[in-house]
């Protein structure tokens, strides 16, 4: 074998293995935003079932009651934000990629990020009012 010959197949060898390696962290990465996104759809998801069944707590409940309860301030990928549209709940990310909602009953006041109270009068749920 001559030296030339040689140093070609070693040249050709190393192009293999970066390519390998390439495809290798290519695969892993894309494995890996995939399970950031899953991530983040499902922490929203807690965050809005969590006000939902909140709501329906309290719409269930008789009048006096009342409770605090906690939406975290960030999520897996920084902040979020929360809000009551009529009879929706909706979660999304600040970056608007990533949104969940889920019908709530009839409730007056928003959800805020952080310590919530909700409450029972007169027959009307109120939420941080």
């Amino acid at each position: 074998m001559k030296n030339g010959q040689a140093g070609i197949e070693f040249i050709i060898l190393i192009g293999f293995l970066i390519f390998a390696f390439a495809v290798f962290f290519l695969v892993i990465n894309n494995n890996l935003s995939d399970k950031i996104e899953r991530r983040v759809v499902l922490e929203l998801i807690e965050i809005a079932r969590t006000v939902r069944d909140e709501i329906a707590l309290a719409k269930d409940s008789s009048d006096g009651y009342y409770r605090e309860f906690f939406l975290p301030k960030t999520i897996y990928s920084g902040e979020y934000r929360i809000w009551i549209n009529e009879t929706i709940v909706f979660a999304e990310t600040l970056d608007k990629e990533h949104i969940v909602s889920f019908p709530v009953q009839n409730v007056t006041g928003q959800p805020i990020i952080g310590k919530n109270t909700i409450k029972r009068v007169g027959g009307e749920v109120i939420l941080n009012g």
